[in-house]
């Protein structure tokens, strides 16, 4: 009797592991794919070679990319919560913690070098002219709004010597047409739109090395929850990259239509930019005072950021540089 109703109890047992078998493998299939907002620039098409060539899946990552024109677009799906992550500027990760939505960067994948720039009306030569004239932003208080004053700045503009305007970067050509501005920032494909137009570039991004930085950050929630998952995508992206740099061609005609750009516009993109490999990623995401040997620092760039932001109203005080940044992912790939 007492071996029966041991045999029963093992096969009770059994049958409950098979059941919490069966609701795992349920949980896995279920579970959804990882939102990542993207816009128009060529830095960040290689995130479509890891989709299309099957790299995520390799990687055992499920990514859904959500294309927008616009950046602010991505913006507002990453503060509402329907993306898990998002590819942006470096710039905005500071706001988006400012106002309480904690997130992190996990990948950087540029620094702009020409690809970001200042252009102005064809009878404009230099910066220096802009005093007292009106130049376009993407926002106020953003990213776009430190690089013009920066730039304004070392040209000797003092702040409040020019109208600042708020004009996304893909209308500033148009803005320009209709005399709306003298001068705005914009990026490629609108660096190049706006210069076969006669349209002068007066600055660039690689005046102020690193100033213009891209990055890929993930919410906290994502982080917390999606570890191993954010791992794959890293892992993804890196791959991809590489993929790029051993099939240019084939990659750029892949890209293009996926960015809505021309190929011309793709490879004028990626040259007006430095791409970030996989130890420059973790170089660039180490503490260092100032920048080295002409290489950006995240905490450095964070900290005149954080200045500007201060000044501004936009941060009551500032916060610690260190937690912007989450720098386990690149650190795992290197150690393997």
């Amino acid at each position: 009797m007492k071996k029966m109703l041991s045999l029963l109890i093992i096969f009770v047992i059994l049958i409950g592991f098979i059941g919490c078998g069966e609701k795992t493998v349920g949980k896995t299939v279920e579970k959804k794919p990882l939102k990542i907002a993207i816009t128009v620039w060529a830095p960040f098409a290689h995130a479509f070679i890891a989709q299309d060539k099957g790299i995520f899946r390799k990687n055992n990552v499920d990514v859904e990319l959500i294309f927008k024109k616009s950046s602010p677009e991505t913006l507002d799906l990453f503060v509402n919560g329907e993306v898990d992550g998002i590819f942006h500027s470096f710039g905005t990760i500071i706001l988006f913690r400012s106002k309480g939505a904690e997130a992190k960067v996990v990948y950087v994948t540029n620094y702009s070098v020409s690809g970001d720039a200042i252009v102005g009306q064809p009878n404009l030569n230099s910066l220096s002219e802009l005093d007292g004239k009106t130049v376009s932003v993407e926002e106020f208080n953003s990213f776009s709004h430190f690089f013009v004053q920066n730039a304004l700045l070392k040209a000797g503009v003092e702040e409040g010597k020019v109208k600042f305007k708020n004009v996304p970067a893909d209308a500033v050509v148009k803005a320009l047409d209709e005399k709306q501005v003298d001068a705005g920032h914009v990026w490629d494909p609108e660096v190049s739109r706006a210069t076969k137009k006669g349209y002068k570039v007066l600055a660039e991004a690689g005046d102020q090395p690193g100033i213009v930085t891209d990055v890929l950050f993930f919410s906290k929630k994502a982080l917390d929850e999606r570890s191993a998952e954010i791992q794959g995508v890293v892992k993804s992206l890196i791959e991809a990259r590489n993929y790029v740099d051993n099939n240019r061609e084939e990659s750029i005609k892949l890209m293009a239509p996926k960015m809505e750009m021309t190929v011309e516009e793709v490879v004028s993109g990626l040259e007006g930019s430095h791409l970030i490999d996989l130890h420059e990623n973790l170089e660039i995401m180490t503490e260092t005072a100032t920048p080295t040997a002409g290489k950006p620092s995240l905490f450095y760039t964070a900290t005149k950021m954080v200045d500007f932001y201060l000044k501004h109203g936009q941060l009551s005080q500032a916060p610690d540089v260190r937690d912007f940044m989450e720098a386990k992912f690149i650190k795992e790939l290197i150690n393997k």
